[in-house]
């Protein structure tokens, strides 16, 4: 039986924890799903869910990486975050700028947002969001004193400007508002990281707890996207929340549901490799999406169940694709290891 220690050790051996790869793997799954089934109007179950889920399929992914923040010091702090966020983004950004040359070299640009990489939003947002929280943390703080307080409560202030700036004062950079309603999300999941592992080490002993909680998360979700569905959509990287006071009761309500799912499964080898790669799936499903939407439409595949085809197929594309480039980075790992 693995002790409290090891079972809390995340930061500090660089292992990973079950439940929030599971949390991100349910999140990246609805993602697609989403993308999937958002067309599809004529199917009521579909479009309803579709649509419910938009409340807090983005917040739970600003929520799990506030899960996993590290207190870091300077030295350090930008080069990885620039390394592991901003640098992704650069990449397929330039992969656009190929896929649009080429395009135009065939005079097919209006292709472009067809095979076009997306998801930059969430990359640049989560970076803004971290910056945030080093200020807070290392120059407002300082103190440890009642850290978790004082780190909600930046959350909320500045939830409440992102609202307000969303709303009446926005221009065209809307990825500031978005970064300042997900830094509240990010809050959420620092101040409740170690009541989850508590949590988890518990129930992950009883099966009956696990039981219980894998009910109370399917009814909490079931519920909450039923309900969320009446709220105008909800889109994050155009600061678009409907009723923001419902929507943060949506989001955070939808949260707990696939937090409360996500411990009760325990461990899963698919929904955590899933949620491992969660930000190459973000970057790389879209033109898979597009691509396959737009097929089914030529050929007229109008059936209920076509979405659910697509999706299926998605998530195989992208099993494939972090297989690849997982192979390919353990080979260029080993290769720079044996010269050295």
């Amino acid at each position: 039986m693995e002790s409290d220690k090891e079972i809390t050790s995340y930061d500090k051996k660089n292992s990973r924890i079950s439940y929030i790869d599971i949390i991100k793997g349910i999140g990246i799954l609805m993602v697609i799903f989403q993308h999937c089934t958002s067309i599809d109007e004529g199917n009521l179950i579909l479009s309803s869910f579709s649509r419910g889920i938009l409340t807090y399929h983005m917040p739970l992914f600003f929520f799990a990486s506030g899960l996993v923040v590290k207190d870091t010091n300077s030295d350090i702090f930008y080069s990885k975050k620039v390394k592991s966020l901003l640098i992704p983004v650069i990449i397929f950004r330039l992969a656009n700028v190929v896929i649009y040359t080429l395009l135009l070299l065939c005079n097919k640009t209006s292709w472009y947002t067809t095979f076009s990489f997306g998801g930059f939003w969430f990359l640049l947002s989560l970076f803004y969001i971290e910056c945030i929280y080093y200020f807070v943390f290392n120059v407002i703080i300082q103190k440890k004193e009642k850290k978790n307080i004082k780190i909600f409560l930046s959350g909320v202030l500045l939830l409440g400007l992102g609202l307000i700036y969303s709303n009446y004062i926005l221009g065209e950079e809307v990825t500031i508002a978005t970064s300042l309603v997900g830094y509240f999300f990010f809050t959420i999941g620092i101040v409740v990281r170690k009541m989850l592992d508590l949590s988890n080490q518990v129930i992950r002993k009883n099966i009956w707890l696990k039981l219980i909680c894998f009910g109370t998360g399917i009814l909490i979700i079931g519920i909450t996207t039923i309900v969320s569905k009446n709220n105008a959509p909800i889109y994050m990287f155009v600061s678009s929340y409907g009723n923001p006071v419902l929507f943060v009761i949506f989001a955070v309500w939808g949260i707990v549901g696939i937090v409360t799912l996500s411990i009760a499964i325990g461990e899963n080898s698919v929904l955590e490799l899933f949620g491992k790669n969660s930000l190459i799936i973000l970057l790389t499903h879209f033109p898979i999406v597009k691509v396959l939407l737009l097929l089914t439409d030529r050929f007229g595949m109008k059936e209920w169940y076509i979405p659910l085809i697509i999706f299926g197929v998605i998530v195989l594309c992208e099993w494939i694709i972090i297989v690849l480039i997982n192979t390919f980075k353990s080979y260029c790992l080993a290769k720079i290891k044996y010269a050295e």
